[in-house]
């Protein structure tokens, strides 16, 4: 309609899925590469050469009229007013309409930002050197490209063009779309609500107050509400991550599942299907344990003893060493495809040298093995209100030496080899002899390398696990040289 007839699409996570658009539509294509490391600054690199009097869209945007009839007489960045509070970038606007200030922190009674932006050959060519300039800088790279204009408002010249709310909308989650069209699941078509469904026998009008679960590092999980029978009760479920296949047996996680049911670990367990979805009651009010809460922890390591004790044995290893040279593999395989990954990191052979002969010496100490949960730590460990504890997400179980659970739990702590030594001991119910103390040192370097390296992995294939990267960096080499020296001193 508005005769605008050069198009591209810059595409990264499932980018095969936009192909079809080329010989559909014939619109140009631009894959970015960088999609799953930085932000959208990196989409803009892609297509500099593109940029003259053009529209830059947004993907998670859905406009109710055309909005590419109006008439630009410059560059502008459509506005929309929202008269309460509003988590969206807001901005002032002087008489004339230029945006004279943004504000990240969202605002109230003000202007923000949504929809669609225009570039004027001149603006695009002012901003086009910016970003060239700027983007190898990490604070730029890592953030949308409308901070790096927020930095250079005098440069480059936008103003505000406003629009009513019904024009453009922003869908960031189901009950985004569902506030537009609230029928809109009844036609979804969706394999995750066919799941819902079947096992807790509803309809999809049922289905209510949809919410992402983000504290995951790789699954992606939501709860929602199932209301019928004048009843309104809360679920979570959970859908396998990418390429949770190459690392998770989920027949291994059903076994395990069945004796944390049994021996009371996970209350919350309701069912889950050989590929890997989930669905579990919701714990209303709870937390995860914390750290530095003695109640928390003693409960915890009870917990994991019991199952310990139990002297239970899967079909399915965990074998944490294996596991982290499997991983390995992993690595270097994306690194030979051009992605960078554990040979960026100075050292690195030197540390797989320590922690393989702490591997080797704690081999010779003769630890029976068992089924373990092999995730034991605060995010896996929901505290109820009442003081109620369940360990969830079972899907690295296996076995192993039941150290490694105790690694874990330490190694995404920030626990002081003192405090470890403490925790070790609460476990074990004794002080342990110096020979059992360096065994379980040696475990929390073990299980830190073994995170430090599923978590390079992790962002080699778009998942950014934040912090606990450098956590388990660091504790591999800390840990891993402080438990060497107590077995060779």
């Amino acid at each position: 309609e508005a005769g605008i007839n050069d198009i591209t699409v810059v595409v990264g996570y499932m980018k095969e899925k936009f192909y079809y658009l080329k010989d559909m539509f014939g619109v140009r294509i631009c894959v970015n590469e960088d999609y799953f490391r930085f932000n959208n600054t990196s989409s803009l690199m892609c297509v500099l050469d593109r940029l003259e009097d053009t529209f830059v869209c947004c993907s998670d945007n859905y406009f109710t009229r055309n909005v590419f009839l109006d008439e630009a007489d410059g560059a502008y960045y459509s506005v929309v007013y929202s008269a309460g509070r509003t988590d969206e970038w807001c901005v002032s606007l002087d008489g004339d309409g230029v945006i004279t200030s943004v504000s990240m922190t969202g605002g109230r009674a003000s202007w923000y930002m949504a929809g669609h932006v225009f570039f004027s050959k001149e603006f695009s060519a002012r901003f086009r050197e910016i970003l060239k300039s700027e983007y190898s800088h990490d604070e730029v790279r890592m953030n949308l490209w409308e901070y790096l204009y927020s930095r250079h408002l005098d440069t480059l010249v936008m103003k505000g063009r406003k629009y009513d709310a019904s024009d453009i909308w922003e869908f960031d989650t189901v009950q985004d779309l569902l506030r537009f069209d609230a029928g809109c699941l009844k036609d979804a078509k969706s394999v995750i609500m066919d799941n819902i469904c079947r096992v807790l026998d509803c309809e999809v009008g049922n289905i209510t107050d949809m919410s992402p679960i983000l504290q995951g590092l790789t699954n992606r999980s939501m709860s929602f509400c199932v209301e019928k029978n004048g009843t309104r009760k809360r679920y979570v479920y959970r859908h396998p991550g990418i390429g949770t296949g190459e690392f998770i047996s989920r027949a291994g996680e059903m076994f395990s599942m069945d004796v944390a049911v049994r021996l009371g670990l996970d209350r919350t367990f309701i069912c889950m299907d050989p590929e890997g979805w989930k669905i579990s009651h919701y714990v209303e009010g709870v937390r995860t344990l914390d750290y530095h809460n003695g109640t928390d922890v003693l409960k915890a390591l009870t917990m994991i003893r019991s199952l310990h004790d139990e002297r239970i044995r899967s079909d399915h290893d965990f074998h944490i060493w294996q596991k982290t040279l499997d991983m390995i593999g992993m690595t270097r395989d994306k690194e030979r495809a051009g992605v960078p990954g554990l040979s960026a990191f100075d050292g690195s052979a030197r540390l797989h040298t320590v922690i393989e002969k702490l591997y080797l010496y704690t081999k010779k100490d003769g630890v029976e093995e068992c089924l373990c949960h092999c995730d034991f730590y605060a995010p896996n460990i929901l505290v109820g209100k009442d003081g109620s504890m369940n360990l969830i997400d079972w899907e690295y179980s296996g076995n192993d030496d039941p150290a490694s659970d105790i690694g874990t739990f330490i190694c995404c702590s920030d626990y002081t080899p003192d405090q470890a030594a403490r925790v070790i001991g609460l476990y074990l119910g004794h002080s342990p002899t110096p020979a059992r103390m360096r065994h379980f040192m040696a475990y929390v370097a073990i299980a830190s390398y073994y995170w430090f390296v599923w978590a390079v992995y992790q962002s080699q294939i778009g998942n950014d696990v934040g912090e606990y990267l450098d956590i388990w960096y660091r504790g591999a080499w800390s840990y891993g040289n402080y438990s060497l020296e107590l077995y060779t001193h």
